[in-house]
């Protein structure tokens, strides 16, 4: 009949293999993404195994992404003693630095030093390929009554690699659990921005008793 006639003659001039039948479209995957069949994308739904989630890419098509969670960071038996030593007005502990154990942020946090010497002494844990974190009891005089205040100062080295530097951006969360509450927080990547006078300056203007000294 004239339909057979019209494919075959569509056939024959290659015009057929151009164009993709409805049903025929439906059959083929998208490129590009692939398909994960065992996992509902869309909110609410559960990640698939291996610490994946599936995520929506273009025209609908699911494809695996890396999940946002994970294992929380770990710390060592004797840091959360520790921090509450440098929080105790019993005892003369005026600081404490934890960091990483074997330098590697895949590892646990764990104490590296503590001490009642101030600035300087803490300082001695620097290292320029190191990343530490610091919790520094201070006195600051407010309304001339002595008040206490607490500084958290993150160290990252400027030899520090920039996949650490990436690795730790998923720790802030715990760590700030941990050193919680404080009144000033401080970055640092080189020694001189991490002073004795810096740090009352930053903390003084927090409280505001900065604008009171003449």
């Amino acid at each position: 009949n004239t339909a057979n006639i019209m494919t075959k003659i569509a056939e024959a001039s290659g015009t057929r293999n151009k164009v993709l039948e409805a049903s025929e479209g439906k059959l083929r995957p998208e490129r590009g993404f692939t398909s994960n069949t065992g996992h509902k994308s869309g909110p609410g739904s559960a990640p698939s195994k291996g610490g994946s989630v599936s995520a929506v890419g273009k025209l609908g098509s699911s494809f695996t992404g890396i999940a946002k969670g994970g294992a929380g960071l770990k710390f060592g038996e004797n840091v959360e003693e520790t921090v509450k030593d440098v929080r105790s007005d019993t005892t003369e502990t005026n600081w404490c630095v934890l960091g990483y154990e074997d330098g590697n942020v895949k590892n646990p946090i764990v104490v590296l030093g503590v001490g009642n010497g101030g600035v300087d002494e803490f300082k001695e844990l620097f290292k320029e390929d190191q990343i530490v974190y610091v919790l520094f009891r201070v006195t600051d005089l407010v309304d001339e009554i002595a008040t206490v205040k607490f500084v958290y100062i993150q160290w990252v080295g400027e030899g520090v690699k920039p996949m650490s530097k990436a690795k730790i951006s998923t720790h802030k969360g715990d760590l700030e659990k941990m050193f919680y509450p404080t009144h000033v927080n401080i970055f640092a990547t080189t020694a001189n921005e991490v002073s004795s006078r810096a740090i009352m300056d930053k903390v003084m203007s927090a409280s505001g008793s900065k604008s009171c000294v003449k």
